[in-house]
């Protein structure tokens, strides 16, 4: 007679040789891997190559002293000759001096840093010569209990004085260059090396087309801006990778089935946490924007997504039967409609409220949209039909409506505003989607190349239009190739859905898969005219470090999945309506 305990050990060792075998597998992975990297590193060596076309005239330049390295200072005089548009001899000494002290503190980042250099009114009150500071000082306006003060140079000044000023030499960019490519190959092949050590089981073309993704995001972000006078946004976006290559490995190793799936309440409750201290005044808004999306150091709404996904798992897991089965009885309504009991139906009600709530209270419709979506299209799956969820998004329309015409919040109604009409309107920066347009005709079918179009003119550039940036540099066929990765993510992340072991994981990666999804169709959809800009990002392109941790956090949960076996229930329960979904986001 077989114990049960002998059973459930040869369902062990009968799993663990699965793994093996499907680790072995790794080859694949790691033939992808190779591709992608020459693939990275062609486009790398390109933007290199043509961002330090100019180097020789600016070392000779540098060396001849027509410009100088601001960093590189060590006495106000060596900085005078630049100073001419300052007319008082005592003046440009002074200015000198206080940039010199500047950066005796911190390097700068960038030469646009010297407008922050500001000057108290003590430190020019009674001295002569000093006519343009005192002359601005007496327009200045107290800042609270701070004393009154004026920037150190005018917008003109610094706009003329740029030209010849620089905050590295080309060898210091070339090492940050090198530094950076070096981080990002070795730690995604570190991922690959950790998996193969731990005989891991998981999805062996997810990596492969992560690596890729990000490869041209970093080339973008060499692209974006001038080496030598502007801030190295690619030494932050490998950082970004090399947090999330971590994550992944680490996240990945994980069963979320066994793990989370008793606790969805405690997700709900500490997203709730995270949207009150995002409303609170502890939150933030990207520059002067009324949303509200920073909290301290990072962006909480990247890993609230996350949260909610892992809450609907649970509820939807421990309920999708009794959604599809069980009817309202009762009314008018449930007489002609096939409507679950109202009790069963809360998550409709509750994916609302939180849409709406997200919108009115943080001021962004980007999450609102997302979150909206993720929980209306969890419960059509769930329930099989599609009637309830419909109801839900014509709610949210209606309500996004609603706040663009009493024009509350300012930020969403001005996002209109450009979307009716992005030739002309009044709106401060308005000029996004028309900037993004003329980016993507600029670049037409083959683009202007890696590193020779201009996208550092692109408003938000590196963030909201890293889309529109691409297409310039890369073309219709580039932003052709980037679609089709991002369409093999979902499609393999929806087949690993439907080959889960259990419930809860389906819904779980169904989940993540939106969130990647419906992210890159609102802000594309943004960057055509199609739809009003949203503010999300595009994963694994966009700057952006939480977001990027967060991203690489939701594959490693869908390769966690992937790793433990298949469950043909799957397949019955949920393959139509996932099958349905996978055409739904083709055709986006």
């Amino acid at each position: 007679m077989t114990t049960r305990e002998a059973a459930q050990k040869r369902i062990a060792e009968r799993l663990a040789g699965e793994q093996r075998i499907q680790a072995g597998g790794r080859a694949q992975e790691l033939a992808w891997l190779l591709i992608a990297s020459v693939i990275v590193s062609l486009g790398l060596s390109l933007a290199y190559l043509a961002k330090s076309a100019a180097f020789p005239d600016l070392q000779s330049k540098l060396d001849g002293g027509q410009i100088v390295n601001v960093n590189g200072l060590t006495r106000p005089a060596e900085l005078l000759p630049y100073l001419g548009d300052i007319p008082s001899g005592s003046e440009r000494l002074f200015t000198a001096n206080q940039i010199v002290s500047a950066i005796r503190t911190r390097k700068l980042p960038n030469v646009g840093t010297l407008a922050k250099i500001r000057v108290a009114e003590d430190q020019i009150h009674g001295k002569l010569g000093f006519d343009s500071l005192a002359e601005r000082m007496t327009r200045a306006v107290p800042r609270g209990d701070n004393p009154k003060s004026v920037a150190l140079l005018t917008p003109l000044e610094l706009h003329n004085i740029k030209p010849f000023l620089t905050v590295r030499s080309p060898a210091q960019f070339r090492n940050a260059f090198l530094t950076s490519a070096a981080l990002f190959f070795v730690f995604f092949f570190a991922v690959h090396v950790f998996w193969r050590y731990r005989g891991f089981a998981g999805d062996n073309l997810i990596l492969p087309a992560v690596e890729l993704l990000c490869g041209v995001g970093l080339m973008l972000m060499i692209s974006l801006r001038d080496p030598l006078r502007d801030t190295l946004m690619f030494t932050e976006f490998t950082q970004g990778i090399v947090a999330g290559c971590v994550a992944m490995a680490i996240f990945s190793q994980l069963n979320y089935e066994k793990l989370m799936g008793r606790y969805s309440y405690v997700f709900l409750l500490a997203t709730v946490l995270l949207g009150l201290l995002l409303a609170s005044p502890l939150g933030t808004g990207p520059g002067t924007s009324d949303a509200k999306v920073n909290l301290f150091f990072f962006q909480p709404v990247e890993i609230m997504r996350i949260l909610i996904v892992f809450f609907l798992a649970g509820y939807f897991a421990a309920n999708w039967d009794v959604l599809r089965d069980l009817r309202q009885k009762k009314g008018w309504l449930a007489e002609h409609f096939h409507l679950p009991r109202l009790d069963y139906a809360m998550p409709v009600v509750a994916g609302v409220v939180v849409a709406l709530a997200i919108f009115f209270v943080l001021k962004d419709n980007g999450p609102a949209l997302v979150i909206g979506c993720l929980f209306l299209i969890l419960y059509a799956i769930a329930r099989k039909r599609v009637l309830g969820a419909m109801l839900g998004f014509a709610i949210i329309a209606l309500a996004f409506y609603g706040g663009h015409k009493i024009r509350f919040p300012k930020t969403v109604a001005d996002r209109v505003d450009m979307w009716e009409s992005p030739w002309r309107n009044t709106v401060s920066g308005g000029d996004q989607v028309a900037q993004s347009v003329w980016a993507l005709s600029t670049g037409a079918i083959t683009g202007t190349g890696i590193g020779l179009g201009s996208p550092s003119t692109l408003p938000a550039g590196h963030t909201d239009l890293i889309l529109s940036a691409a297409g310039e540099e890369l073309g219709f066929i580039g932003l052709l190739g980037i679609f089709l990765l991002y369409g093999m993510l979902t499609w393999r992340s929806l087949r690993i859905a439907l080959r889960a072991r259990g419930s809860y994981s389906y819904f779980l990666i169904v989940g993540l898969s939106l969130i990647v999804s419906l992210q890159l169709i609102l802000i594309a959809g943004g960057l055509l005219g199609l739809l009003p800009l949203s503010g999300v990002v595009s994963p694994f392109l966009s700057f952006g470090r939480t977001s990027m941790l967060a991203n690489f956090i939701t594959l490693a949960i869908v390769l966690a999945v992937s790793s433990r076996g298949t469950d043909p229930a799957q397949v019955r329960n949920f393959g139509r309506p996932t099958y349905l979904l996978a055409g739904m986001l083709a055709l986006c």
